[in-house]
């Protein structure tokens, strides 16, 4: 036991997260772990474009360069994240299904342009989701109240 705690929390489930639009600009991105700036555009390129190639009727998972990508896409945004091989893809799918759902609760509808124009919104939802490449808080409830209490915070300490 003490050696799989050791060993879980030395490696990180998610490796990184994007959405990224139908015409490959990316609108999100958060790396967890030592990836470079440079090789993450780099990946993000290579990612859009595996996602792109691959039909409607495929699974919506691929790999890129030493990754599994799980992806789904919603309207016109594709939303992905990328996993070391050995890791669960169901488990991303759901990661990547309660990030939107806390989106369109958040912004009654999520669209690209909520995401353009309220991305610390969207980056404060994905942290306080997601920490270190590893899902800290399941219940979109908590996650939703803890972001709408953000702007009080910060008001409080001015």
């Amino acid at each position: 036991f003490a050696l799989f705690f050791a060993y879980s929390t030395l490696t990180t489930m998610i490796k990184f997260f994007l959405m990224i639009n139908k015409q490959g600009t990316t609108r999100i991105t958060k790396f967890y772990g030592g990836i470079e700036t440079a090789q993450q555009r780099e990946v993000e390129r290579e990612v859009f474009q595996a996602m792109v190639a691959r039909d409607r009727t495929q699974a919506n998972v691929c790999s890129v360069r030493e990754h599994t990508v799980v992806y789904h896409r919603y309207v016109g945004l594709f939303v992905a994240v990328g996993l070391d091989d050995e890791e669960n893809v169901l488990l991303a799918h759901e990661t990547i299904h309660n990030f939107v759902e806390m989106l369109d609760r958040y912004f009654g509808t999520v669209r690209e342009l909520d995401v353009i124009y309220h991305f610390s919104s969207v980056y404060a939802i994905l942290d306080e989701y997601v920490l270190a490449g590893e899902v800290i808080e399941a219940n979109k409830d908590l996650v939703l109240q803890r972001v709408k209490a953000l702007p009080q915070l910060v008001a409080g300490g001015k």
